[in-house]
């Protein structure tokens, strides 16, 4: 079994040591984070419920005559300003869960040097080779393995870039690259946590990149890519021809509404 890691009585490294204050300043930082934007989260659920229900009843006693006209557009205004409730809730939800998974690094990380194995749930046995010359003594893959305490990896690549460098040799000269490229990225640890949580978020298992890869290499990014350059500014001025084509008889008076819920849309998946 490979033990790797430091345990908490180890005469080299203890619970005040640099390490395990790091990891859990970091970790009380992350979870006042969390709990300051779950509270702000909270807040604009309300305001975007409230905000919605107004518009929706002044737009529906408005449109049945039972308050002025105007009272139309005050139902456009609160309806704008539920999409921009819901563009800062949805900023709020994307750093709250940034911030989870900067906990959740930080915990790992914390799991490492107390080897507290069951936390660490990627084994590699997929990678385990039975005829490979060395893998089984040096526990390089499966329980409590090398590869489950070192793979801190977010993408199936980079999960099969570690395997691979740890079941193959590589030259001197290799070895000597790696090691400065850890050198320099050690110190760095705002860095190093920015770039794994923003890996992390791509999606809860590890993506693999070939049907992504398949898409982008064919003809259908390139098409899209057409529309979503023109459509964004062909809707305003549709919008407003719609709106004045309403406005005398032509079209029906209230078509405008779905060239606005489109640019809407847009500005709201958008952001």
């Amino acid at each position: 079994m490979f033990t790797g890691a430091p345990v908490l009585d180890s005469p080299a490294m203890t619970s005040d040591s640099h390490p395990f204050a790091e990891y859990r300043r970091r970790a009380e930082r992350c979870r006042k984070t969390l709990a300051r934007l779950e509270r702000w989260s909270l807040a604009l659920a309300n305001t975007r419920l409230t905000l919605f229900l107004l518009a929706l009843a002044l737009a529906g006693l408005g449109w049945w005559g039972k308050l002025p006209a105007t009272a139309l557009w005050a139902a456009l205004g609160l309806g704008l300003g539920f999409l921009v409730a819901a563009v800062a809730h949805d900023r709020v939800l994307s750093a709250g869960e940034r911030a989870r998974h900067r906990l959740a690094i930080n915990e790992r990380g914390l799991a490492r040097l107390e080897d507290r194995w069951a936390e660490l749930p990627q084994l590699g046995e997929a990678y385990d080779d039975p005829s490979h010359p060395y893998a089984h003594d040096l526990d390089l893959f499966g329980r409590s393995s090398l590869f489950q305490l070192l793979d801190a990896t977010t993408t199936r690549w980079g999960e099969e870039r570690l395997a691979g460098w740890l079941r193959q040799g590589a030259p001197s000269s290799e070895i000597a690259s790696r090691q400065q490229a850890v050198a320099e990225l050690a110190p760095l640890v705002e860095l190093r946590e920015e770039l794994e949580a923003e890996g992390r978020m791509l999606a809860e298992t590890k993506p693999d990149p070939a049907r992504m890869l398949a898409w982008a290499e064919s003809k259908r990014p390139a098409r899209f890519a057409r529309v979503s350059r023109w459509l964004p500014f062909a809707l305003p001025p549709l919008t407003l021809a719609l709106y004045l084509a309403g406005d005398f008889g032509l079209l029906p008076a209230r078509l405008w509404f779905a060239g606005l819920g489109a640019q809407a849309a847009i500005a709201f998946f958008a952001s």
